[in-house]
C-alpha cells in the first residue's frame, strides 16, 4: 500500500457507497481511493521507499514480459486497481503481475481482475507512537493481515509478497499457495539470504535491488 503522508479525500456527505458511485467519483478526482465493500478508504501518497522499489522493479519489465507476464505498478497516474470479487473489494496494489492474458472487470480497462503476483511496499513503524497515542503507520500490519487475507481470495493470485523498509533494513517477505491451499512464507533480508527469489514469475533478484546493500553477488 501506498507510503505515509495522507491527502485528504474527495468522498464526503456519505459513509457508504455502491460500487458504481464509487467508480463515478474515482474519476472525478486525482488521489487514490480503495472500494472496501461498500466503503471508501482514502490512499497515502507514495513515499520515496516506494518508488524506489518501484523504479527497481520497473527494471524488469521486459524480462517479465518475456515470459508472458505483465508488470503493473500503482506509482504513476495511469493506475490500475485489482477487483476482489468475493470481497466486493478494489485495491490499488503497489505493483502486480498478470500472466497471459488479461482479465476486466466489466469491460474497463483500469480495473483488473486476474492478478498472479502482488507487492505491497510499506514501512514497518507499528512502535512509533503518535501524539493521540495511537501506534504508527500500521500499513505494513494491513498488507501482512486483513489485506492478504482479502488478496487469497482472488483464485489466480499465486505469490504475495510484502517489502517492508524496518527502520533502513529492508525485508521481503513472500507467501506462495500450495496445492492445499495453503501458504508457504520465506523471509529475505540483510541479515540472511541475499538472493531474493519470486517463485511464481521465475525471477531472483539480487539484494542491491531492495537496498539491502551493494552485493551484486
Amino acid at each position: 500500500m501506498f507510503g505515509r503522508k495522507r491527502k485528504k479525500s474527495e468522498f464526503r456527505g456519505k459513509t457508504i457507497y455502491t460500487i458504481d458511485e464509487y467508480l463515478e467519483i474515482e474519476e472525478q478526482v486525482s488521489e487514490a481511493n480503495e472500494f472496501w465493500n461498500m466503503n471508501v478508504i482514502p490512499l497515502n501518497r507514495p513515499d520515496d521507499f516506494t518508488a524506489r522499489v518501484c523504479y527497481s522493479m520497473e527494471k524488469f519489465s521486459k524480462e517479465l514480459a518475456d515470459k508472458n507476464y505483465k508488470l503493473f505498478t500503482n506509482l504513476w497516474s495511469n493506475r490500475k486497481k485489482v477487483w476482489i470479487e468475493s470481497e466486493n473489494c478494489l485495491f490499488y496494489p503497489d505493483l502486480f503481475v498478470v500472466e497471459n492474458e488479461i482479465g476486466y472487470y466489466s469491460g474497463r480497462d483500469d480495473i483488473i481482475s486476474n492478478p498472479l503476483m502482488v507487492i505491497e511496499i510499506s514501512e514497518i513503524d507499528a512502535m512509533a507512537m503518535s501524539r493521540n497515542g495511537e501506534c504508527g503507520d500500521q500499513t505494513y500490519l494491513r498488507d501482512r493481515t486483513i489485506k492478504f487475507w482479502k488478496y487469497q481470495k482472488i483464485p489466480s493470485l499465486k505469490e504475495y509478497a510484502i517489502v517492508a523498509d524496518a527502520g533502513g533494513t529492508v525485508v521481503v517477505e513472500t507467501y506462495n499457495r500450495l496445492g492445499d491451499d495453503s501458504w508457504k512464507y520465506r523471509v529475505f533480508s540483510k541479515t540472511g539470504n541475499k538472493v531474493v527469489e519470486f517463485e511464481t514469475i521465475r525471477i531472483k533478484l539480487t539484494g542491491s535491488v531492495f537496498y539491502f546493500g551493494n552485493d551484486q553477488n
